[in-house]
Parts: structure tokens; C-alpha cells; sequence
């Protein structure tokens, strides 16, 4: 019976876990690393192919970051990420992003505010305080419901200021993003679609 190595080990247990979540979409950009090794308690994944790269945004999505953690911690690792001969390394709540990657297709689509909520405030001076919202979106086009994009605010423009510059992930076809001013429900937004992995 052929031993199975530490790292893939560990990396199972990880997935096992994350479906234990309901949280398969994790779960996936996981099992879709090219390989993984582990070292004392990190777990090393390899997405340093172009193609697998998409991949990792998943796991540094800062929608995703929490529940990553969360069953990492249960599993008793900590998760580091190999991007284009760079190690991104997640440590409690430490994000390092990731350069922009070389994804299959991106793609222009129509999308409509399905909420806007009070997120919280932040005192930038004595005089000025920064009140953000919370914005739920969805694609129009049906054909993105079934699979994981990157996301990016083009039109109204101004909007997607605070989206990172790689995007924010949308998944069946809904995103989410920040905003520093209210918008109306139904607002209609331009966006760009870039494929997650193969």
C-alpha cells in the first residue's frame, strides 16, 4: 500500500474540512493547486503555473480569508500560498496580495445592484470621517452562474474605486464590493469578468 506523502495528507484533511464548511468553492481553488508540501505546520500550495494562478485569488480573496482560516486553524496549519516564484503567506490576519496574473479570457458584462448597507465609518481627521456601505451585485448574463470570476466595476465610473485592482470574486453569478457613498437599488453597472483557473 502506497504511503501518501504529509503534504497531500494535510491538503486532504484541509478539503475534507472546508466541505465539512460548505465551502466548496475553497475547497476547489485547494484540491486545484499544481502541488503542496508541508513544513513543520505550513502548508505550502503551488499555483506557479499561469494557468493555476487564478486559483490562488480565491484563497487571498479577502471574502474568503476567514473561513480559509478557520479550518486551516482546525486542522492545526497554516496556509501559504506560491504564486509566480513568490510566496504568499497567510499568518493569522496577515494578507500579502499578489501581482497581477495572466488570466484565460476577461470580458465585459451588465450587472445590477441587488442591496446597499451601512458597513461602518472610519475618522480619516477631526473634520472628516469616511462612512463605507456595503454593496450586493449580480450579473444579468446567466452564463456566469455557474462558476467562480474575478470581478471589477467599470462603469459608473468611480464606483469599483475601493475593489482591489485584481477584483473581487463573484460566485453564482453575485459579488460583493465597498463603497464610500450610497447608491440606488437596480443601479445598472458595467463590469469585467475574469476566468478563476481552468
Amino acid at each position: 500500500m502506497l504511503q501518501t506523502k504529509p503534504g497531500e495528507a494535510k491538503r486532504s484533511e484541509l478539503i475534507n474540512e472546508l466541505l465539512r464548511r460548505h465551502e466548496p468553492v475553497i475547497a476547489r481553488a485547494v484540491e486545484s493547486a499544481l502541488g503542496c508540501s508541508l513544513d513543520n505546520r505550513s502548508l505550502f500550495l503551488n499555483y506557479q503555473d499561469p494557468t493555476y494562478t487564478g486559483w490562488a485569488k480565491v484563497l487571498l480573496d479577502s471574502n474568503q480569508k476567514l473561513a480559509l482560516e478557520a479550518a486551516a486553524k482546525q486542522v492545526g496549519i497554516e496556509v501559504c500560498v506560491l504564486v509566480m516564484d513568490e510566496k504568499a503567506c497567510r499568518t493569522g490576519m496577515q494578507r500579502k496580495a499578489i501581482t497581477r496574473l495572466k488570466m484565460s479570457f476577461s470580458r465585459t458584462a451588465k450587472a445590477v445592484v441587488v442591496s446597499c448597507s451601512l458597513a461602518g465609518s472610519d475618522q480619516v481627521t477631526v473634520d472628516l470621517t469616511l462612512t463605507f456601505y456595503q454593496v450586493q451585485a449580480r450579473v444579468l448574463e446567466s452564463q456566469y452562474e455557474d462558476d467562480v470570476y474575478m470581478v471589477t466595476v467599470v462603469k459608473p465610473e468611480g464606483i469599483g474605486d475601493l475593489i482591489d485592482e485584481e477584483g473581487t470574486l463573484m460566485e453564482h453569478g453575485k459579488f460583493s464590493f465597498d463603497l464610500t457613498e450610497e447608491i440606488a437599488i437596480d443601479t445598472e453597472l458595467e463590469i469585467e469578468i475574469t476566468e478563476v483557473g481552468s
